[in-house]
């Protein structure tokens, strides 16, 4: 998504992003400072945010970002294991163009 978009994403398992990868804790500030456009985080289910034990962090990420005025704009399966939550604020560029028309 940001190769084309050219929006500022963070992938919560931290592989675009080496302070959040390489953090020794995970505060959800780590995430939210950054001022992302679109945050993507891992749920083990589609329509409730079920994180797995590997990312359980990302449960207060989550609770921060919609706290934040983020919201899931979109879903999307990675393979048969898990989903990819997209979150983005509604009315931002990102978010309505995630939302599309």
């Amino acid at each position: 998504m940001p190769y084309l978009s050219r929006w500022w994403t963070l992938d919560l398992l931290g592989l675009n992003t080496a302070s959040i990868a390489t953090a020794k804790t995970r505060n959800p500030s780590l995430v939210l400072d950054q001022k992302p456009d679109v945050i993507v985080l891992v749920s083990s289910d589609r329509d409730r945010f079920e994180p797995y034990d590997w990312n359980a962090w990302e449960t207060s990420v989550y609770a921060a970002a919609i706290a934040g005025g983020f919201e899931r704009v979109t879903s999307r399966r990675f393979d048969e294991h898990y989903w990819l939550w997209v979150l983005a604020r509604p009315l931002s560029r990102a978010g309505q163009a995630l939302l599309g028309p």
